[in-house]
């Protein structure tokens, strides 16, 4: 461990020593819930309803801390036993806790309870109306109660879901984590073994071509070797996400997800629509960036090469750090104190090693403790940019840490807006800070290969898991359901580079598509949303700023496109989603103009 490494301290979410006294103080408390809920009457006093959802909340916090603590353990260790065992125990408990709670969420639906009046909508909205931060929820659960089970079916999928599909998924990542990746660049007199896949990220924006190539051919080898295995993985998370969906009658398997997410069907499909109709931008981006290269067109191996043939000095994790909150404090001092407050605390988990998953995601445990935040830094431009992205979700959280725990986070439609902000202001002031326009250009091609993956890629994981979904509920095997993949990427790139057979496996290398099916799009839109309302700011300066501090306050409290609508967002039209591609487009012309 390098004195520029930091390792965080988990102690504030709850000491190891003390993961069997908070257990057993979470059984106490559930205990006394069932009789609390036996007072459930569309009569009740507004102070009984009151100090029964308090007490729920109180207990979704306590829950949290016994979950999170195993599970950021397992994080950056995943074979380690005792955390996997503590996760275990959680998730029988949550399991309890979810039993308990079933009548309540049940009856504030107005669903049939056994033994409790139905409440009606008069009282609904007289005993919702208590809790100010919690109301728009209790009558979106409401609305959408069509798609709610009864309480046996309900418990049953809990039950499978915690004992079944989570199962199957752990056993992927353990098949993962156990992977060894053999890099030999052409030429190169011997090989170097990699024990995770984030040591092999530096390379893909190596200034050699061969580097770029093997990189990518040391990652998808041991999923190529290991595509059965992962298949059957993905076939049985494919399967029960498409059995549900039938149960709970949603008219397709992503509508499912797009409930969760709290976003229509219609602004997800537009958006998807627009995407697909807006791949030529990226395409004559590569084609552009061949040509810069000197390359008569681009392999896939190629996409992140960096233009420049002098490779960017690494920038210590510390450096990094003052770089992210400099630029955080230029734009807002909540902002900074914020994020320092997260660093100050020491909830960062900075650079790779053997066992830690890779890539980064910023943790909201509750409001009682600052977010945690995991990532792989190499000291590249890339990952000061993912710090000040996981930070702003950090930020986000902490603005909202007056809301009760079950809203502190925004949904879908608003999550990316601090995280994407911190992006792009720290993105402004280093293109300002460029002593020439070599430097700038090199930025701008970074800025938009960014895009591409945040957008256009990840919209394309989603038209691969339609297609997959299908294709599984039909019958098929792993090389089809990888020739289907290869048939997306063909379609995305058209005749603009070159793509290596090799790639046809990269489906299987996807967490995302195992762990939360149909999720992937929650980064085109935010990255798309956050722009635009980045370019707002852009032109109104600072008195933009307690507008997005206003967003963020909110957490999940609130209608998110009532938010946007507010602040003049439609995410239902075509035209709003092109402004975000036309930015890309803008972008590609000032390139070309340095």
């Amino acid at each position: 461990m390098s004195n520029q490494e930091r390792r965080w301290n988990l102690e504030d979410i709850l000491p190891v020593d003390k993961f069997d006294e908070h257990y057993s103080l979470i059984e106490r408390k559930l205990e006394q819930f069932p009789i609390m809920l036996a007072n459930l009457s569309p009569s009740m006093s507004a102070d009984e309803f009151r100090n029964i959802i308090l007490y729920q909340e109180d207990l979704l916090q306590d829950l949290n801390h016994l979950g999170y603590l195993p599970h950021l353990m397992i994080n950056v260790n995943v074979q380690d036993s005792n955390a996997r065992e503590m996760f275990e125990r959680y998730k029988q408990l949550g399991l309890l806790c979810e039993e308990k709670a079933i009548n309540l969420e049940h009856w504030i639906k107005g669903k049939k309870v056994e033994g409790l009046d139905t409440l009606d909508n008069k009282n609904a909205q007289r005993l919702f109306s208590v809790i100010p931060d919690l109301e728009y929820n209790f009558h979106i659960a409401r609305d959408n109660a069509t798609y709610t089970l009864n309480q046996s079916e309900e418990m049953i999928i809990s039950e499978k879901d915690s004992n079944g599909i989570s199962v199957v998924n752990s056993l992927r990542d353990m098949i993962v984590n156990d992977f060894e990746y053999k890099f030999k660049p052409k030429e190169a007199k011997r090989s170097k073994i990699f024990k995770t896949g984030s040591d092999l990220d530096k390379y893909r924006t190596s200034v050699k071509p061969e580097e770029r190539q093997a990189s990518y051919q040391a990652l998808f080898e041991p999923f190529k070797k290991n595509i059965e295995k992962l298949f059957v993985i993905y076939q049985a998370v494919c399967s029960d996400w498409d059995k549900e969906t039938k149960r709970r009658g949603f008219a397709t398997p992503i509508s499912q997800r797009n409930l969760s997410n709290n976003v229509p069907d219609k602004a997800v499909s537009t958006l998807l629509e627009v995407c697909s109709a807006n791949t030529n931008i990226f395409q004559d981006f590569f084609k552009y960036k061949a040509e810069l290269l000197g390359m008569q067109k681009l392999r896939r191996y190629d996409i992140y090469a960096p233009i420049s043939r002098v490779e960017a000095p690494k920038i210590p994790f510390n450096k990094g750090i003052e770089i992210v909150l400099n630029t955080i404090n230029g734009f807002s001092g909540n902002f900074h104190e914020k994020a320092k407050r997260i660093i100050d605390d020491n909830h960062i988990d900075s650079h790779p090693r053997k066992g830690k998953n890779s890539g980064a995601f910023c943790a909201t445990i509750s409001p009682k403790v600052s977010p945690y935040i995991l990532t792989n830094y190499d000291g590249t431009i890339n990952s000061i940019s993912t710090l000040a992205h996981e930070l702003g979700h950090g930020i986000h959280s902490l603005f909202a840490e007056n809301k009760p725990a079950s809203v502190q986070q925004a949904g879908l439609a608003l999550a990316e807006t601090a995280s994407t902000f911190s992006e792009m202001i720290l993105f402004d002031r280093l293109f300002q800070e460029a002593n020439n326009n070599q430097v700038r250009k090199e930025m701008l091609i970074d800025k938009i290969s960014s895009s591409y993956a945040t957008i256009m890629r990840q919209a394309y994981f989603i038209k691969f898991e339609q297609l997959a979904h299908e294709e599984i509920q039909k019958g098929t095997t792993a090389e089809k359901l990888s020739d289907i993949y290869f048939e997306t990427l063909k379609e995305q790139f058209g005749n603009s580079l070159e793509i290596d057979s090799n790639f046809r496996y990269e489906w299987s290398y996807i967490p995302h598509i195992f762990h939360t099916p149909f999720y992937c799009y929650a980064y085109s839109f935010g990255e798309i949303l956050s722009t635009s309302l980045y370019d707002r700011y852009k032109q109104e300066g600072k008195s933009f700023i307690p507008k997005i501090e206003n967003i963020l306050e909110a957490g999940g409290s609130q209608n998110p496109q009532k938010i946007l609508e507010d602040v003049g967002v439609d995410i239902h039209s075509k035209d709003f989603w092109q402004g975000g591609f036309n930015q890309i487009r803008e972008m590609q012309k000032q390139l070309e103009t340095l």
